[in-house]
């Protein structure tokens, strides 16, 4: 379905009000320190897949 591991994420465990799946297009964003130490915010030498383009014409 995507085309890269970082576009679709989910916690390994689910605890109430502590977790969230997300789908990232366009950039990938860490929203906690990854397993590499990376520091939450924007991964810039990620790449996940690009904003369909039925988002791009609703964003517009």
């Amino acid at each position: 379905m995507f085309s890269t591991e970082r576009t679709y994420s989910e916690p390994r465990k689910w605890i109430r009000g502590k977790g969230r799946v997300t789908i990232q297009f366009g950039c990938c964003y860490n929203y906690a320190r990854d397993k590499n130490g990376t520091p939450p915010g924007i991964v810039r030498d990620e790449e996940v897949d690009p904003l369909p383009s039925l988002f791009k014409k609703m964003i517009k």
